[in-house]
Order: C-alpha cells, then sequence, then structure tokens
C-alpha cells in the first residue's frame, strides 16, 4: 500500500529537524512513534552537558507549502488552521509546545513558541506567524534553553486566557479549595462558548445549594459577558442563595436585578427594591429603579437622590459612576461623561463594555466645541476601541461594536483606508470571520466605498448587509446607495424617509435627518422631535437648516446660519468652508478650514483646506501649506502620509523627480521607524496603532517603489537598481512591474530573476501589452547554456507564450521570398530620403532612427547612417564652437545623445570631460531612449541578423551578427548608459520639432536637448552638426566633442598631443566633417585612401563646401597616392566617393562631375583609354542618379587643360583632340 504524500514529507521533516536538534543544538529528540493528535516529537535540552530532564513537544511542517504565506513585515511566514482544535489541544499540553517550519531543500528549520499571544485567534481558526529569525541552529540556543527552564503550564491558566476576566476570576477562587472543579469547568465553558445560554444551563443543571459559591458566579459571569443577561441573573440568585447570608449578598441580588430588567421587569423591581433596605446594594438598587422607571424616555434619567446624598459610596462603585457618565452623554455634556467613565474604568480595568464607552465619549468630546486636544482624544479613543476589541476576540465575545466604534474614530480621524480595513476580512484586512459578517461594520464599510464612487465594492459588502435580513440595516443601505448612483431626488428622500420609519437609533435618525435636509427637505418632524428631547448637540439643528436652505437656494440665509454657528459647531464650520469654496471664496474657504481645524482639531479640515487649494490652482501655496503639515508631530500616521502623496502627485505632474524622491525617502523613513516603534511594543493607537501592521507594510511597498520610480525617472538607473535590490518591494501596480522589468532588462538574466520575471507575467490583472511585452523580451534575452534551473524557465516560458499566443493572436501567415524582398524594398524606400538628407547636411542623424523604428542611440551604435556628422567642417563655425566650449566650461550646459555616444563611447574620455561643467542636464525623453537603446542591445546578444538586399537582386540575404559587431554595439550602448548617470534628467516633450518646417527632421529625441538648453538659456552639447546648426538658429550656443577638447587644450587641461589619438579614434567610428583639409589627407596617408572612413567624409557634401578652392588639389593629392598608383583599379572606389560628394554639394551635376574627372585624368591616373574605362563607369553610377549626362563637358573640359598654354601640356588642339577621341572612344 503506497503511503500518502504527506505522510512521506512527514517523515522526512521529522528527521530533518531531528537531525538538526541533534547536530546544531547537541540535544535530544525523540521521534513519537505513533504520532500525538498534534505533537510529532520531544525535545529534552541537554544543558549545562547534562540532560536537563525537561521536554518540550513539537508539531513539524515540512515542505513548500507551508512557506506559502508570507508575515505582512516580510520577516516570517504564517501557519494557519480552519478550526480552534489544534490551538485548544496545544495550550493545555503538559509541555511547552514548538511549531517548526521545515525545508527540506535547504536543510533550513524555523521556530516558535505556542501560547495564546502567538496563536491569535482569526474567528472560527487561529494564525501563529513563525519568524525567520528563530532557526533551528546555534543562534537560538539561549532562547529554547530559557523555554525548557520555564515552569510546565498548569492547564488552568491557559484555559482562562480564553475566557471571560470576570469569569476567570471566580473560577481562579474555585481552583483554591477545588482544582478538578475549576479545570472541568474551565475546559466545559471553553469548549461550549458556540452557545453560551445552552452551556451554563447544561453545567448547572444539577447543582445545588451545596455547589460552593464561586462556581456559580464564574458561570454568572460568563453567561453575562457573553449576553446571556438573564441566565446571569439566575447564576447571581445562586450564588446569593450558595453564599448563605455572607457579607455581599445584598450586591449580588442587586447585579441580579440589574441583569433582570430587561427580560423580567416586575421580578428585577421586586429585587431592586428589596435590596434598597440593604446598606451594600441601596446605590445599586437605586440606579437600577431609576432606569426601570424612566422606561424607554430619550432624555436623561434623573439622578436618584441616593447618589446624590452619598457621592463617596457612588465613587466606590462602577456601575454607579457609569450610569451617571450615561446621563451627562444624553445631554452632550463630554466633559463630565468622560470624568465618570474614568472613574468608572479605574474600578474595572477590564471591562470591554466600559473601555468602548469611555472611547465613545472621548470620540463625541473630539468632535464639540470643547476638543482642545482632539489629536489626543482620537489618540486615546482609538487605543481604548483597539484593546476592547482584542479582548472580546480573545474569549469569542462580541467585538462587533468596539470594532464599529474604531472605525468610526479612524474616519473621524481622516484615516478612511484604515477604518475600510476594520471591515475588511482577514488577511486583507482586520476582520475576523465573526466581524466581517456584521452587518453593521459591512455597512460602515459600503458608506466609505459609496463615498468614493466605488460602487461595485461598495457592493460587496452590501451582500453582507442584504444576506442579514435585518429592515434597519438594509434601509440604511439602500438609502446610501441611492446617494451614490446618483438616483433622483425623489427616490433618495423615499430612502432616507424609509430609515427614519425603521431605524430608531438616535445618531442614525440624526443621519437621515441631515441627509434629506440636504435634499431640501425641510422642516422635518423627526428632527423636532429630537431636538425637543434635548439630545441634539447644540447647533446641529440649525446646521441641518442651513443644508436645507443651501438646497432650495437659498444661500445667503443659509450662510447666515453657518456663520453664526461656525465657532460652536464642527458640521456647520466644514460646511460654511465648503460653501464659500462653492462660491468662488478661495482664500476665504481656506481661512475658514484653517480656523475651523484650530478650534475643534479636526484633521479632515486640514486636506480639506489642502483640496480647495488644489482645485483652485494655487499649486504654489498648496506646497506650502502641505510642507507645513507634514512639520507637525502630532498628525496621525495615515494624514501625514495622505499629505505626503498629494505633494508626490503635485511634484510628479511638475515632473519634479527628485523632490519626488526626497518626499519618499522621508515617508519610508517615518514609516521605518513606526514599523520599529510596533515591534518594541512602543505603539500609539493612532499614529502607529497594532492593527496598522499590514498598513505600514503596504505604505513601505508604496515608498519604495515611489522612491525607485523616481530614481529611474531622473536617470539613475543604477541607484534605482541598487533600491530595488536593497528593498525588494512587490511590484502591483502596471507602473511598477514595467519598472522592476525595465530595470532588470540592464542586467544579466539568472534563473532567478527570470522566474520573478515570469511570475509577474503571469500574474493575474496585468495590462495584456505588458504581459506580451515581458514575455517576448525573456524568449530574446535569456541566456543559452545548459544551466538546468534556466532550461526549466525556458520551457514554462515558452508554454507561457504559446499559452498566449493561442489565446490573443492571430495565426502568423508565413510569406514568400519574393514577399520579403518587396518588403524590404519598401522599407529601403521610406527610408532612403532621411539618409540622403543626413549625407546632405539637411537632416539630423535621428532622421534614420525615425524612419526605421529604432531606438536613437542603438541607430548611432550600429552606424545606422554610416557615419556620424560631429564636426562641423566650416572653419569659422568651428571657429566659434570652441569658444563656445569655452565660456561653458565650469557652468551648467544640456547633453544630447550623440556627445554622450562620441565622448563617453567613441573616446572613452567622459570620466575626463564630465567634471568641466557644475552640471549636466539630459532631456528626459533622451534619457528613456538611452534605456531602451540599452534593453534592445542586450537582445542583439541573442537573436540579432543581418538582412540585406542588393539593388540588382531579388531575394534577401540572411546572416547572423557578427560577434565582434554585437560586442561592439552592446559596449557602445552600455557606456552611454553609465555616462547617463552623471546627468540630471529635464522633462520636455518626446515631440518637440524644433525643425517642424523640414519634413526629415522628424520630433525624436535628438531635438529635445535643442528645446530644453533653449527654455534654461544653457548651452548645448552635441555632436551632430545639424543639431547644434538649429540650436544656433534659435540663440543657444553649441559645441561639440572636439571644439570641447580643443578648448580644454587651450585652457591647458589636456595635453594637445592626445588630440591626433582623438582625430584617430574619430575616423576609426565614421565621425567625420573634420574642419581641416590636412587632417583629411593625413588620415588617408594614415589608413590608405580607400578605407572606409576616408571615401565616407569624401562622399560628404559638406566635405566639399568647406574645403572650398582645397578640393582639387586634395582629389589630386589622394589621386597620386602610392596605394592608387599600385593598382589603377581602386582609382574606381575613389571617383565613386568623390563623384558623390561633388554632385551633392555643386551643381549642375553634369558639370561637377565632368570637373571632377578631368582632374582625376589629367592630374593623376592618365588620359588614356585604359584610365577612362576605370573612371567613367564610376561616374556614371553617380550621374544616372541625377539623370546627367557628362560626356560632352568631359571632352570640353579636357580639350581646354590640354591646349591651355599656362599649363603643363601645351598640346595642340589637333593631338589633344586625338588624344581625347583615343581616350573615351569607348563612349562614343
Amino acid at each position: 500500500m503506497t503511503a500518502p504524500l504527506t505522510s512521506v514529507t512527514g517523515d522526512s521533516g521529522s528527521n530533518g529537524v531531528g537531525l538538526l536538534f541533534n547536530t546544531e543544538l547537541q540535544w535530544i529528540f525523540r521521534k513519537l512513534n505513533e504520532s500525538d493528535f498534534g505533537i510529532d516529537a520531544q525535545i529534552e535540552p541537554v544543558l549545562g552537558g547534562h540532560p536537563s530532564g525537561r521536554v518540550m513537544a513539537v508539531q513539524i511542517k515540512a515542505g513548500p507549502s507551508w512557506f506559502a504565506e508570507v508575515t505582512p513585515a516580510k520577516d516570517g511566514w504564517v501557519f494557519r488552521e480552519n478550526t480552534l482544535r489544534l490551538r485548544d489541544y496545544w495550550l493545555n499540553y503538559a509541555d511547552p509546545v514548538l511549531l517548526v517550519l521545515y525545508k527540506p531543500a535547504t536543510h533550513i528549520a524555523y521556530w516558535q513558541h505556542i501560547t495564546t499571544d502567538t496563536a491569535v485567534v482569526t474567528g472560527k481558526g487561529f494564525k501563529v506567524e513563525v519568524p525567520a529569525s528563530q532557526r533551528v541552529d546555534a543562534s537560538s540556543y539561549r532562547a529554547l534553553a530559557k523555554l525548557a527552564r520555564q515552569a510546565p503550564p498548569d492547564g488552568l491558566t491557559e484555559l482562562l486566557r480564553d475566557l471571560p476576566a470576570g469569569c476567570g476570576n471566580w473560577l481562579l477562587a474555585c481552583d483554591e479549595t477545588d482544582p478538578a472543579l475549576a479545570r472541568s469547568l474551565a475546559n466545559t465553558l471553553v469548549d461550549g462558548r458556540g452557545d453560551p445560554e445552552r452551556v451554563v444551563t447544561a453545567v448547572t443543571d444539577g447543582w445545588g445549594q451545596e455547589q460552593q459559591q464561586a462556581a456559580w458566579l464564574a458561570v454568572g459571569e460568563y453567561a453575562i459577558a457573553y449576553g446571556a443577561t438573564r441566565t446571569g441573573g439566575d447564576c447571581f440568585l445562586a450564588a446569593d442563595r450558595a453564599g448563605d447570608g455572607q457579607p455581599g449578598s445584598g450586591r449580588l441580588r442587586a447585579f441580579a436585578g440589574a441583569m433582570l430588567a430587561g427580560t423580567d421587569p416586575d421580578r428585577a423591581r421586586d429585587l431592586l427594591t428589596d435590596c434598597m433596605s440593604v446598606t451594600d446594594s441601596r446605590l445599586l438598587a437605586a440606579v437600577g429603579l431609576a432606569a426601570l422607571d424612566h422606561g424607554a424616555n430619550l432624555g436623561p434619567i434623573p439622578v436618584p437622590a441616593e447618589v446624590l446624598d452619598d457621592p463617596e459610596g457612588a465613587a466606590r462603585e462602577p456601575t454607579v459612576q457609569r450610569f451617571l457618565a450615561d446621563q451627562r452623554m444624553r445631554v452632550g455634556d463630554w466633559e463630565a461623561a468622560i470624568t465618570y467613565h474614568e472613574q468608572a474604568l479605574a474600578r474595572a480595568s477590564n471591562s470591554p463594555s466600559q473601555q468602548v464607552a469611555l472611547a465613545d465619549a472621548l470620540l463625541k468630546r473630539a468632535s464639540s466645541t470643547s476638543a482642545t486636544l482632539a489629536g489626543s482624544d482620537y489618540r486615546r479613543a482609538a487605543g481604548l476601541a483597539e484593546t476592547a476589541r482584542a479582548e472580546l476576540r480573545r474569549w469569542r465575545g462580541d467585538s462587533v461594536p468596539a470594532a464599529h466604534l474604531l472605525m468610526q474614530i479612524k474616519i473621524m480621524a481622516a484615516d478612511e483606508a484604515s477604518a475600510f480595513r476594520v471591515a475588511l476580512a482577514q488577511p486583507d484586512g482586520e476582520a475576523t470571520a465573526e466581524e466581517a459578517a456584521s452587518p453593521q461594520l459591512a455597512l460602515g464599510a459600503a458608506r466609505i466605498a459609496y463615498g468614493h464612487g466605488d460602487i461595485a465594492r461598495g457592493d460587496t459588502f452590501a451582500a453582507v448587509v442584504d444576506a442579514s435580513g435585518d429592515p434597519v440595516w438594509r434601509t440604511n443601505l439602500a438609502a446610501n446607495r441611492a446617494n451614490a448612483v446618483g438616483a433622483s431626488l425623489a427616490d433618495r428622500e423615499a430612502a432616507w424617509r424609509e430609515v427614519l420609519a425603521v431605524d430608531q437609533y438616535l445618531g442614525r435618525r440624526v443621519a437621515a435627518c441631515a441627509q434629506l435636509a440636504g435634499l431640501g427637505c425641510w422642516p422635518l418632524t423627526a428632527l423636532d422631535d429630537i431636538n425637543d428631547a434635548d439630545l441634539l448637540s447644540p447647533g446641529i439643528h440649525d446646521v441641518l437648516h442651513a443644508y436645507a436652505l443651501t438646497a432650495s437656494g437659498d444661500e445667503a440665509a443659509a450662510m447666515v446660519l453657518l456663520r453664526r454657528l461656525r465657532d460652536s459647531s464642527l458640521p456647520a464650520a466644514e460646511e460654511y468652508a465648503q460653501r464659500l469654496e462653492a462660491l468662488g471664496r478661495v482664500d476665504d474657504a481656506v481661512q475658514a478650514c484653517e480656523d475651523a481645524s484650530n478650534r475643534f482639531g479636526y484633521a479632515r479640515l486640514e486636506l480639506l483646506a489642502l483640496d480647495v487649494l488644489t482645485r483652485a490652482g494655487r499649486n504654489a501655496e498648496f506646497l506650502t501649506k502641505a510642507t507645513e503639515l507634514l512639520g507637525r508631530s502630532d498628525l496621525p500616521y495615515r494624514l501625514r502620509h495622505a499629505i505626503r502623496a498629494k505633494m508626490i502627485d503635485e511634484y510628479t505632474g511638475r515632473h519634479e523627480w527628485a523632490r519626488c524622491e526626497r518626499l519618499a525617502q522621508d515617508g519610508l523613513q517615518e514609516i521605518t521607524n513606526l514599523q520599529s516603534d510596533l515591534n518594541l511594543g512602543r505603539a500609539d493607537a493612532l499614529m502607529a496603532p497594532l492593527s496598522a501592521v499590514d498598513d505600514l507594510a503596504e505604505l513601505h511597498r508604496r515608498y519604495a517603489w515611489m522612491i525607485i520610480i523616481n530614481q529611474f525617472n531622473q536617470g539613475q538607473y543604477h541607484r534605482a537598481y541598487q533600491t530595488l535590490d536593497e528593498l525588494h518591494p512587490d511590484a502591483q501596480s502596471a507602473v511598477e512591474v514595467t519598472t522592476w522589468f525595465d530595470l532588470y532588462q540592464l542586467q544579466d538574466w539568472t534563473a532567478d530573476r527570470a522566474e520573478a520575471a515570469l511570475q509577474l507575467a503571469e500574474r493575474p490583472g496585468q495590462p495584456i501589452d505588458l504581459v506580451r511585452r515581458i514575455l517576448f523580451t525573456l524568449r530574446r534575452s535569456m541566456p543559452t547554456g545548459d544551466d538546468p534551473a534556466l532550461e526549466d524557465v525556458r520551457e514554462r516560458l515558452e508554454q507561457a507564450w504559446q499559452a498566449r499566443a493561442d489565446q490573443r493572436e492571430p495565426p502568423l501567415v508565413p510569406i514568400s521570398a519574393d514577399q520579403y524582398a518587396a518588403l524590404m524594398h519598401a522599407n529601403s524606400a521610406r527610408t532612403a530620403p532621411a539618409l540622403q538628407g543626413v549625407w546632405q547636411g539637411t537632416a539630423p542623424v535621428g532622421a534614420i532612427s525615425a524612419a526605421t523604428g529604432r531606438p536613437y542611440l542603438l541607430s548611432l551604435a550600429q552606424q545606422a547612417a554610416g557615419f556620424l556628422p560631429a564636426v562641423d567642417a566650416d572653419t569659422e563655425v568651428y571657429r566659434r564652437e570652441v569658444e563656445a566650449a569655452t565660456v561653458a566650461l565650469g557652468n551648467p550646459v544640456v547633453v544630447e545623445t550623440t556627445a554622450l555616444f562620441v565622448a563617453a563611447g567613441v573616446l572613452n574620455r567622459w570620466s575626463l570631460i564630465a567634471p568641466e561643467f557644475s552640471n549636466l542636464l539630459i532631456a528626459a525623453p533622451a534619457l528613456y531612449d538611452i534605456l531602451l537603446s540599452q534593453v534592445h542591445a542586450r537582445a542583439l546578444a541573442q537573436d540579432a541578423v543581418t538582412i540585406s538586399l542588393a539593388p540588382d537582386e531579388d531575394l534577401p540575404h540572411v546572416e547572423p551578427l557578427a560577434d565582434d559587431i554585437r560586442r561592439q554595439v552592446l559596449a557602445l550602448c552600455r557606456a552611454v548608459g553609465d555616462a547617463v548617470q552623471s546627468c540630471r534628467a529635464i522633462s520636455t516633450s518626446t515631440s518637440a520639432n524644433v525643425d517642424e518646417g523640414n519634413p526629415l527632421g522628424a520630433a525624436g529625441p535628438w531635438w529635445t536637448g535643442v528645446a530644453v538648453a533653449a527654455a534654461r538659456t544653457l548651452p548645448l552639447y552635441s555632436d551632430d552638426v545639424v543639431v547644434r546648426a538649429r540650436a544656433r538658429a534659435q540663440g543657444v550656443p553649441a559645441f561639440g566633442t572636439l571644439a570641447l577638447l580643443e578648448a580644454l587644450a587651450k585652457a591647458h587641461r589636456l595635453e594637445r598631443s592626445k588630440t591626433n589619438d582623438v582625430l584617430s579614434s574619430l575616423f576609426e567610428h565614421s565621425v567625420v566633417d573634420l574642419p581641416h583639409a590636412s587632417a583629411l589627407v593625413t588620415a588617408a596617408h594614415e589608413q590608405a585612401p580607400l578605407a572606409e572612413t576616408v571615401l565616407l567624409t569624401l562622399a560628404r557634401p559638406a566635405t566639399w563646401t568647406a574645403l572650398d578652392d582645397q578640393g582639387t588639389g586634395l582629389v589630386i593629392t589622394l589621386a597620386n597616392h602610392p596605394e592608387i598608383q599600385a593598382d589603377p583599379r581602386n582609382l574606381a572606389s575613389l571617383v565613386y566617393a568623390c563623384a558623390s560628394g561633388w554632385a551633392a554639394a555643386f551643381s549642375p551635376p553634369e558639370v561637377v562631375i565632368a570637373k571632377l574627372l578631368t582632374v582625376i585624368l589629367v592630374y593623376g591616373a592618365g588620359v588614356t583609354a585604359d584610365a577612362a574605362r576605370t573612371v567613367v563607369p564610376a561616374a556614371q553610377k553617380i550621374a544616372s542618379a541625377y539623370e546627367a549626362d557628362f560626356m560632352p563637358h568631359l571632352q570640353t573640359f579636357l580639350l581646354g587643360v590640354l591646349t591651355d598654354p599656362t599649363d603643363q601640356f601645351h598640346m595642340t588642339t589637333g593631338d589633344a583632340t586625338q588624344t581625347v577621341r583615343d581616350a573615351l572612344s569607348d563612349y562614343e
């Protein structure tokens, strides 16, 4: 029979963990032959070289599935169970229990001690966080040894952690006389928490007067804590009988009477009346009878004379203090209510209901006229609500009221994101299963979602409300949804009036009246009734009247009312500010927000003021005010980060990436500090609440990405990658995933990186274009080899690609060689004008990039144009550029891509050049092009080929790209990418085209540097003569690398002897149009006249226009070069290049070509038939492009030179005619 896989994993886990305890700690490990439920083994520590006799139990979970859920802080893993059975078993185990997670692949194990604090109840189940720092090795020796030395749990103590505090106290008293009864009763009560009333009835059935009083009181407290007040009252009466007249029996009867008041008022009155004659219960009985007498009246209950006459006795009774506080709450006397609540809590410190009551009073005061320290009230209220919620969760009490109050506090503290999480189920939110199923919390979450226009998300919570079937919650939900979806006025009015018809809760009735007033409904009978009963806070009635006046169109009357109330009512102050904004009085609205914020301490008014400024377009004032607010230390953490996020959005719109990065760095540091405070137990319930762990982790992730993206936007790719590698934030949004992928594309793809990229691509919800880009790039860029890990990723990548192609893309239709050739012809026709424009000096080199669709830098590295016109051949222009470079030294300068290409890629002198300027600016589009070019260059290393099509052929030739070319292109792009890290990105439009009159000067990153330089009145550093010419036309000084190096030489910062090395490197990389004819001659002698760089230069029209009268001498020199003389056939290449340049530079072409051939034949090759057969066909190829016939002119020019009496030939006309006829006989 085959063992199940989990059994096999379990065996390997036990063996592996046992080996770790044996070898790492030298402790004794005993595997249980038949595993206990929840226990796999025991360990006995060896302390001081001897077995300690202490035993710890171990539960082992082995395999990758147990490491699937990472803790929010990314510092461990979460173990979950869907029931509490295992938790109860572990907590009641006789020995300490360790949960161990084991990774067989790495032979590493991690442990956690199981306690009520580490085994956290999550509703019907529980979770345990296992820290990555607690490894089963020598580093844990001290912690585990200390744990082993602790006294074993006594069982009862652990059980009491799952029971209400009052119940637990009486069980401890019972334990003093009957330990067995205490433990048995505790076990029963823990197991019966699902139906407390039933279990109490079952436990007490058969108990008589002989049962000890402590046991009756334990089950009575238990029943009352779970809401079974009648059963609890009966238990208190039984306890009174069991006490047989002991001191305090009157108090027990009084408590019983109070518990029975709601279900059996007659019996309660009898008990309370009887207690009035007992000294120790008189005050309790008096307040109980007062409540019975008051009945269902809404107003405050008159304070009994007994209480007024005995203030000292009343101060000792927490129940009486709570009664007094409740009456002051009913009349809005928050100060007095808080005082009474605090005295009650001091005497009942473990009471969750009292904690909630005090938190509610603090929240009310924080919204009132007396809230001079509202921030402190919010923080304290949040802390009390969280404590109450945690206490109620501990023993599975009704934690919904505490959670709902916590939600309200967070909303009032302008932290709606945290408020929303209160209702969101774990692990995404904070709510337990019971809380998430609460219609009250779901309604609160739906209102938040609807308020933000997120109807779909609100409807998910609406489903919870509908499932409850409660008409109160359902009508409230329907009314809120009607507002959210923009229902008609009549439908909204009907919905809110329905709320008034079914909901008797005071707060919601007032809210419904406010909504109706906002619809223009006035008067409102329900509101008048509440006001007549003195149950409205001061000014609320008039504020709602102002709402109705505004909705009815009587703005003036509404403003009069609001002005009268703005100093005494927070709602009035907020409405007044909003009305001022609506009237266009922005300054007054902001001032009203600030005044009200100072008066009431209401955090949302700060955000309202910022929103007013933003909507008014007053961005500078917005930033000033936001900066001031961030300087305040008392703001709740969510408000601080909301303000910082608004500032980052503003600076992002301005493309001020450095400011965005600084703000994000500050935010990250603040979050890190808050996380540290939480870990050290220094949590502030509002500034850094315990429930904010997940929120802080998410903010940490967001700030990390803000930093990375803004470093990326500044072109600081190396820094961005270092930050990504250091912080490892999870990429979630499309922008984050794109940035992650772009940064990793600049690195070498390892198996781990490729695996991570593949997982991102397969994550649900990613944009299809992004997924295709990731998959496509990985297929092109992943290295080949025999690495099994890479092979595995490559196989799954191919599967993902095929799946995507099958689902998303139409099938590829094969094309024939003829069709491919047609496409290449079409592409050639498209790029030919751009190439001709570059050659003629009328278009920038970027025109080739635009025509071919390649990234700009990549086209430079691949020499798509065949050359780079980096230096102006006009010596006067060059002189002015040297002057411009001289002036620019030590000052800011705008850098264009070609300058980086020449200085960093070609000459490798960027480290020398960059420090010569105080600041190097580059247009952002150019910077992004550099990144894109690096990515494409890396792809060339995998699958690039060259495709060529000869003019006289119809089929393309496809050959792999040579390795040396691959390496060169990649090295050039990498060098430019490294160099640009020292530049600061400046935002400008990618579509900027400063030469719109020239169709070849298409918009692109090559022009953006001109736009930045012109806007900032800075010089431009570019190695494209056309770009520099356009810059000068716009009044921008411009220079290239050669001019800069000459300026440095003149300033004695560069040895002039290095200039020759520079010239040689420029020629080697086809950087042409040097400003000295002698330099071209020197290059011809050094590299041979047929060197590609020399021929390219000769073919350039700018070479000849700059040489002017020196051009003929240069042709004669080259024609007589030893290499040409040694093999006259080489003359054809020289003629072809020179004819190209002359025909483009001068006109008409038939004349200039004839003159060129005359010079070459007469002063170089000779006027012979052999020479003519070499040069004429080459010239004819150029002439045919112009449809020019140069032969008649050639004959005329040859005759003229040969018969010129001033020249060296002095031939007669007859001889000259015969010589020319013989030489050109093949072309007559």
